[in-house]
């Protein structure tokens, strides 16, 4: 087991007495020493933090201090200069900065966050980044002074403004710089990133009532308008364009598996490093996509095969996309997954190498284009399909036991059609494996469910405006399926259930 590092979490807040106890309370039950800077709350958070004075809380500092000006507002670079300077003054060895709603793990079961910190600095890095997770309140159900982590137990990803959350660092022998990415981003020389991002728990808004408040009355009021002009302080504007009563419904939400979400972000992370390797060569420096092994690798992303033609037109509208120019036509449906899927090989690169910046950067561009591309699409035409359509690989379809338990789920009665996703089978094969499929179910013929071959798309996110769900037991890959449903086969029951 590693041996814990020493560290202090500063923490910022205001009006935050509902949570900061548990906050500081989960960050000294692993052995993090916490400063906290006060913003001159109106409410009870100074007297309910106090308790901690000597049991782990070091100082609980008014910012700015009495008579300054801007009590009345949230100075982000104000604030983090005050940041900056308690950490050039105290002796610690790594430093995190933290909100009062903010809960860190480390991403290995069964270490604490100083333990986790230890095994990073082990194998070599001395800055963490953090994946954030939104925890997202349905109802009212959280009692103030509470711990929201019981109460609140569905998160969605975290917005892309948040993506960059290098929070983490062990103390450098050099100068050092959180203030020029708002925080979230520490800049000094020689700096590793650990390639597996630590977990941040976050609950901004616990109920209706706490997010009304909050975020129209006690937030968006105070914050210092020329920040907010830099492209600060932005957290909460999706938010309030979708309209939403800050109360999101269950199915909306991932349900916290601290076992799953672990296992998820490591798999996550190996696949990221070899990605990174494979299509940048062994170069460790810069990022670049090495041919041939970038091609095989967004060829086996895609599922399918890219002709010379359209791959060279891909790496030139990457280009254009990059540098922010012309990239008219990267939209187009045959072309977009490509281009997408390029920019997932870049932003392994710069997140392997802890350009996390950068890979926000990306991340940006490839959500922009993924939209586009989705909106461009039109719907295929799958004559005779029934009210709910379900895409499947046709591969993944007749091996192993997934169309057995899918017609296990589905019968010929249900107004459910599977769409057999087949490129360039010929009818051949389609007969062959398809009907052997068919024969080891053992179901009699008009109890099978209603089947469509498609062979006629080269790639199955063609089809993404045409049906309701993708059955599968795989990660799904091609860009312009993501943001359809996705059902394992095990579980196909609940489409009947959605289409009764």
């Amino acid at each position: 087991m590693p041996v814990p590092v020493r560290a202090l979490a500063i923490m910022h807040a205001f009006n935050e007495e509902d949570v900061i106890a548990a906050s500081i309370g989960a960050l000294v039950e692993q052995g993090v020493d916490v400063y906290l800077l006060d913003n001159h709350s109106t409410d009870g958070t100074v007297d309910a933090a106090a308790p901690f004075i000597g049991r782990g809380l070091v100082a609980i500092e008014t910012f700015p201090g009495a008579g300054a000006a801007g009590a009345d507002r949230m100075e982000l670079g104000a604030l983090l200069r005050r940041v900056q300077g308690i950490m050039e003054t105290l002796h610690y060895e790594w430093f995190l900065i933290n909100d009062a709603d903010e809960f860190r793990e480390a991403p290995w079961p069964g270490l604490t966050l100083p333990q986790g910190l230890a095994r990073a600095q082990a194998l070599g890095y001395d800055a963490i980044n953090f994946r954030v997770l939104d925890f997202r309140p349905v109802d009212d159900r959280f009692v103030p002074g509470g711990d929201p982590r019981t109460a609140l137990t569905g998160f969605e990803l975290g917005q892309l403004c948040d993506a960059p959350q290098m929070k983490a660092f062990r103390r450098p022998d050099g100068p050092f710089s959180i203030l020029t990415h708002g925080g979230h981003e520490v800049e000094f020389a020689g700096r590793r990133v650990c390639p597996i991002p630590f977990i941040l728990r976050h609950y901004p808004i616990r109920g209706p009532e706490h997010g009304r408040r909050k975020v129209l009355q006690e937030r968006l009021p105070r914050f210092a308008p020329e920040e907010r002009a830099k492209g600060w302080h932005v957290q909460y504007d999706a938010l309030l364009e979708s309209g939403r009563e800050f109360v999101w419904a269950p199915e909306e939400l991932r349900a916290w598996d601290p076992v799953a979400t672990r296992l998820e972000l490591l798999a996550e992370a190996a696949e990221t490093l070899a990605a990174a390797q494979l299509t940048r060569g062994t170069g460790a420096d810069g990022f670049r996509l090495e041919e041939p092994a970038t091609r095989g690798w967004v060829e086996g992303r895609l599922g399918a095969a890219v002709d010379d033609a359209l791959y060279g037109e891909a790496r030139t509208l990457l280009l254009r996309v990059l540098k922010g120019g012309d990239a008219a036509g990267a939209e187009a449906p045959a072309i977009a997954p490509v281009v997408i899927t390029l920019l997932d090989a870049l932003a392994a690169q710069a997140a392997a190498t802890g350009e996390v910046m950068q890979a926000a950067g990306i991340a940006k561009h490839r959500s922009t284009l993924a939209d586009a591309a989705r909106a461009a699409l039109p719907r295929w035409p799958l004559e005779g399909a029934r009210s709910t359509v379900v895409l499947a690989s046709a591969e993944e379809m007749v091996a192993g036991d997934a169309l057995a338990a899918f017609c296990a789920a589905v019968t010929a009665r249900d107004d459910v059609t599977l769409a057999l996703h087949a490129p360039g089978w010929p009818e051949e094969r389609i007969a062959r494996e398809l009907g052997g499929a068919l024969r080891r179910v053992g179901a009699p013929e008009d109890e099978l469910p209603d089947l469509l071959v498609v062979a006629d798309a080269p790639l199955a996110g063609f089809l993404a405006t045409t049906v309701d769900a993708v059955l599968t037991a795989l990660p799904v890959r091609d860009p312009l399926l993501e943001s359809v449903p996705v059902v394992a086969p095990r579980d196909a029951g609940r489409l009947v259930a959605a289409g009764a």
